[in-house]
């Protein structure tokens, strides 16, 4: 809004469109700004939920356009991406996988990740709760409660 001389008032609307949803109450455009819906059902189903410190959206969506295209490859649905208060990310799918990918190299864990997802991974998903991908040469497996494999004593001579 602004005011022309000498009796007249101008008016720039731009309408907002939502990328992302921020937290439980607002979301972000493209430009990683938050604006909050007068009705809670403009939150869709198919919208990425982010999450992270007070001041982060833009970094946090930053960081998802980086990596969805990996995911998005495997046709693996992300359901949340969160930049917790210790800077470590994390990276919870629609099919209950955690993924931490800790505070450096995000993309590179997640290129890591999709290296090996459909021959390593996918297999097992059903009996996995998370990854921990802040490994430099492989990840950690979190089993689920009841899932985890017996391992057999190796005889060494």
């Amino acid at each position: 809004v602004r005011r022309g001389w000498p009796d007249r008032l101008l008016l720039r609307i731009e309408e907002q469109e939502e990328v992302a949803a921020w937290e439980e109450d607002a979301l972000l455009n493209s430009d990683g700004d938050l604006f909050y819906p007068k009705q809670p059902e403009q939150f869709t189903a198919d919208l990425i939920r982010l999450h992270g410190p007070r001041g982060t959206e833009k970094r946090v969506l930053q960081t998802w356009l980086s990596v969805r295209s990996y995911f998005q490859l495997l046709s693996l649905k992300v359901n949340r991406l969160t930049l917790n208060s210790r800077r470590a990310w994390l990276v919870e799918l629609e099919n209950g996988l955690r993924l931490n990918l800790g505070r450096e190299e995000t993309t590179g864990r997640v290129d890591r990740f999709a290296r090996v997802y459909r021959k390593f991974v996918a297999p097992i998903v059903p009996r996995v709760a998370a990854l921990d991908l802040r490994y430099t040469n492989g990840y950690a497996v979190s089993w689920r409660e009841g899932q985890r494999p017996e391992l057999k004593p190796a005889v060494v001579r």
